[in-house]
């Protein structure tokens, strides 16, 4: 074949040349499907039944033993345009208003993954797009069963300080023996991180209102004793 650059024929530098075009358009395509084809989460609060509710708690390690308690469930959304694999909310931080009105980092509360709702595991397998995956918040038990339930009741000097008031136990996975994931009235921001093995981390913030009231009344200790919203 004639001519050619340093004594390579011109039809092997043309077949080089196409191979690093397809290959770099190939790579092009790829980055630009990873940008406009995947999921993208997003977390939702819906402050009414069924996410939040009453409902009676069964402790496994007492059985027979039921009491009054209230669930808070939150929305995962898939709004993206692919299916999110392995998904999972992480409370990444809790900070406690102070009484000047700021907030400071709870430093007694260990980062750890919230469980989702009825599998009671960490991580949701797959939440295709346009649907919801319900991811269990916590939950407030009636004050004066605390102690009869395991892993519900606080410290014995916090219990006597509260004396009766209702406090948020946080459904992180695996809580250690000390109960740092419940929480005694006051108003908190709960810092969440969204995230799944094919898509961004999102961030999303809480405002968590508790006032330490209890009552049966479904309506009145959704709409004032507990309040909880997206900031």
């Amino acid at each position: 074949m004639a001519g050619g650059v340093g004594g390579t024929p011109l039809g092997t530098w043309i077949l080089a040349t196409v191979a690093v075009a397809s290959a770099t358009i190939a790579a092009f395509q790829s980055r630009l499907s990873r940008l406009l084809v995947r999921p993208r989460l997003r977390l939702e609060v819906n402050p009414e039944p069924p996410e939040f509710h009453h409902t009676l708690l069964v402790h496994p390690g007492s059985p027979g033993t039921a009491a009054d308690a209230y669930y808070f469930n939150l929305r995962v959304r898939n709004t993206g345009n692919s299916r999110a694999e392995q998904v999972e909310v992480f409370v990444a931080d809790v900070l406690e208003r102070q009484t000047d009105g700021s907030f400071r980092r709870l430093t007694s509360f260990l980062p750890k993954n919230l469980l989702w709702s009825w599998t009671l595991k960490p991580f949701l397998e797959a939440l295709s797009p346009g649907m919801v995956g319900f991811c269990t918040l916590g939950h407030v038990l009636d004050p004066q069963r605390r102690r009869d339930l395991p892993g519900e009741a606080l410290a014995d000097a916090e219990e006597a300080r509260l004396a009766g008031r209702a406090a948020f136990s946080v459904a992180v996975q695996f809580p250690a023996s000390k109960p740092f994931h419940i929480l005694p009235p006051g108003t908190y921001q709960l810092v969440l991180w969204l995230a799944a093995g094919n898509a961004r981390k999102v961030e999303t913030r809480l405002l968590l209102v508790l006032t330490g009231d209890w009552t049966t009344d479904e309506a009145r200790m959704l709409s004032e004793a507990v309040r909880i919203r997206v900031l």
